[in-house]
């Protein structure tokens, strides 16, 4: 997205000041292609060698943990916020960005809709832009909410893929929520998540989602994968490597419960978890431990049924699926 702006001159001035002579930078799919004229612009100003990290980034849960090995003194992660709590192996700079865009004319097109009082919620990339929406909307004479940020997010209003807590805590104050962003994921995790009327806002495409019409046939895809899965015997769960996504204490935890149901389970970890990589393993279902996107939003590249942990639970019949909940990482 062009509009996404990067603070590349705070690079170049760390660089300088603090003499590093080989740096690596980190940049999500996203703001690849803007990659090698940033890797030259940092080089050309200041000396050092860029080494270019080339492998899938999904967010700030997936950090490096081998930059030293090439060398680097500094690690620059593009595109994202800090995750509190995860790390790499370096000193690390994130450079977040920020849209530019004009969200308010999206936002007049969603007015009849929403319910106040409000819960305004959005992604790092346009969380400079929540003030100027919730007083726009103060001025249509509606009540507004911008919530504290969860465990995962460090700004107000701020949701990730895998943590919602600012819209969940603002929940019992909130009739609607307005998501300014791109994406079903986010908003859809919302909508279950707190059971209120819940709109999605997007100021590139100018489109806006109601999410109460998009759950029916989200759910109903989930419970057929469920149904697929009842009469399983081999459990594949997996254990995300990720520094950000290793949530090794559920995936045992979920492997004795299936264990206990007189049923066989496999811990599998696995870095970038793709089709492929399980093609052929002897296991009727796989469960995601890793980001709660994959399973989601990955499921139908799957020739076996990937589950999320609640999933699961239905399918040993621990959990109600009239009770279904998205699975969320909040603490490692």
């Amino acid at each position: 997205m062009s509009d996404l702006e990067l603070d590349i001159d705070r690079i170049i001035s760390k660089v300088k000041e603090e003499g590093h002579k080989v740096i690596a930078l980190q940049f999500p799919e996203g703001l690849r292609r803007r990659s090698l004229e940033i890797s030259k612009t940092i080089g050309s100003n200041t000396g050092a060698q860029v080494i270019l990290l080339m492998d899938p980034c999904f967010g700030a849960c997936d950090m490096p943990q081998d930059a030293r090995s090439l060398g680097a003194t500094l690690l620059v992660h593009l595109g994202h916020a800090q995750m509190p709590g995860v790390g790499s192996d370096v000193e690390t700079l994130y450079i977040e960005a920020r849209s530019s865009i004009e969200p308010v004319e999206v936002i007049e097109k969603v007015l009849p809709s929403l319910i106040p009082p409000i819960a305004l919620v959005t992604t790092v990339q346009h969380v400079d832009a929540l003030d100027k929406v919730m007083e726009f909307l103060a001025i249509e004479g509606m009540e507004v909410v911008i919530p504290d940020g969860g465990p995962r997010a460090p700004y107000p209003g701020m949701v990730l893929g895998c943590d919602i807590s600012s819209a969940l805590i603002v929940k019992d104050r909130a009739s609607s929520f307005l998501f300014l962003g791109s994406g079903l994921f986010h908003p859809r995790a919302i909508a279950l998540g707190t059971g209120k009327p819940t709109f999605a806002a997007d100021p590139y495409t100018g489109e806006i989602l109601d999410l109460t019409s998009e759950l029916e046939p989200f759910l109903r895809k989930r419970h057929a994968l469920i149904a697929k899965s009842m009469d399983a015997n081999t459990f594949g769960i997996l254990i995300g490597r990720k520094p950000g996504q290793k949530r090794l204490g559920l995936a045992k935890e979920l492997a004795d419960q299936v264990r206990t149901k007189g049923k066989t389970a496999y811990l599998m970890a696995v870095d970038h978890l793709s089709p492929d990589l399980i093609l052929g393993m002897e296991v009727d279902v796989y469960v995601s431990t890793l980001c709660p996107r994959l399973a989601i939003d990955d499921s139908s590249y799957y020739s076996k049924p990937l589950l999320t942990p609640f999933e699961l639970k239905v399918v040993l019949g621990v959990a109600d699926y009239n009770e279904y909940e998205l699975d969320y990482i909040t603490q490692l």
